[in-house]
């Protein structure tokens, strides 16, 4: 249940997040809490509200009532963080003011990426590390492993590079 419903919440999480909807993702977790209770109910009719709760809540962290199993947790909307649209700036013509649009396309990248992720767009400047063309987050890219997993590179962000994926095509075909 709980492998079934993660990816969906994190996927509306994530196209919601740039909108104000905290107070929504509080009420959406409220309404998932009130339909996996009725489930539990309807799936053991014959069991108490105390077996229900020990079988199926737990405390994870600061939080009780949290639906989960020994491994895995529901996820909490709550929790995402909202990051707002950035504007355009009018009087700018990508035609003519380029640098503008490249510090705007790394920043925006920079904001969906989060740990060693974010690690390696900020090392590399939001840079292809073979083209050293401008990445777009938007775009496919892929990771490139500097030093082979298969010539014993380990997969630490030092060893680790975003790379436009038709330049990781070109660079295997080659090599």
């Amino acid at each position: 249940m709980i492998a079934t419903l993660n990816p969906i919440l994190t996927g509306w999480c994530n196209y919601h997040q740039s909108v104000v909807a905290k107070k929504v993702f509080s009420k959406l977790y409220n309404l998932i809490w009130n339909m996996l209770w009725k489930w539990a109910k309807r799936r053991h009719p014959c069991k108490s509200k105390d077996w229900l709760i020990r079988r199926y809540w737990h405390k994870v962290g600061n939080r009780k009532w949290v639906f989960s199993t020994i491994t895995n947790r529901l996820k909490f909307c709550s929790t995402t963080k909202i990051v707002r649209h950035t504007k355009l700036r009018l009087n700018q013509n990508p035609y003519l003011d380029k640098d503008y649009f490249i510090e705007r396309r790394f920043k925006l990248g920079a904001r969906k990426l989060a740990g060693k992720f974010k690690n390696i767009w900020f090392r590399q400047n939001g840079k292809c590390y073979f083209c050293n063309q401008p990445l777009d987050i938007e775009e496919e890219m892929d990771l490139h492993h500097i030093i082979p997993i298969s010539n014993d590179g380990e997969n630490r962000s030092d060893n680790l590079t975003y790379v436009h994926k038709h330049c990781h095509r070109q660079y295997h075909s080659v090599n």
